[in-house]
């Protein structure tokens, strides 16, 4: 079974896949952490030559738990040149949160650069909308929370499940 938290024991050939890149993310990468703080982590891998070549379906991602997550290569090339926020702040990520970085990902953080384009004020904005969103909505529940349980009509839903367990 794979230790959760430390990553050394992931890096071998046993596993089937290599971490070419790893590094603390979120709050506690650019000290915004609190003392509630959860540790999250990303990192890049490269699988083994079946996940490239064959019929076989390889997996985008390893979600070892909720705040680990191991994009494969070509995921994260798709996100990165999306200009999707997650990719972008793993490379930009301050070197002392990089907890894995092999000669390979150094070539990639050398052409982070290139990854930067229109499509960022675009991604951030559209994230920065939705983390406003969420906060208009959880703040009118704060200061008027709900009196009674949801109903399955506020919903559009039928009155009774159509599926029975």
């Amino acid at each position: 079974m794979l230790d959760k938290t430390d990553t050394s024991s992931l890096s071998t050939k046993d596993q089937g896949f290599e971490i070419i890149y790893e590094a603390v993310h979120g709050s506690q990468a650019f000290g915004l952490d609190g003392p509630d703080s959860d540790l999250d982590i990303k990192g890049i891998i490269i699988g083994p030559a079946d996940w490239y070549h064959g019929f076989a379906e390889a997996p985008e991602q390893l979600v070892l738990n909720k705040d680990h997550t191991l994009y494969d290569i070509r995921k994260f090339f798709r996100l990165a040149i999306e200009a999707n926020p997650t990719a972008l702040e793993m490379l930009w990520a301050p070197d002392s949160c990089v907890r894995v970085c092999t000669p390979a990902a150094e070539k990639l953080l050398a052409a982070r650069k290139k990854f930067l384009s229109l499509r960022v004020a675009d991604s951030f904005g559209k994230y920065a909308l939705s983390q406003l969103k969420r906060i208009k909505t959880h703040r009118r529940w704060l200061l008027k929370p709900p009196t009674s349980q949801p109903q399955r009509k506020q919903f559009d839903l039928p009155a009774k499940p159509l599926i029975s367990g």
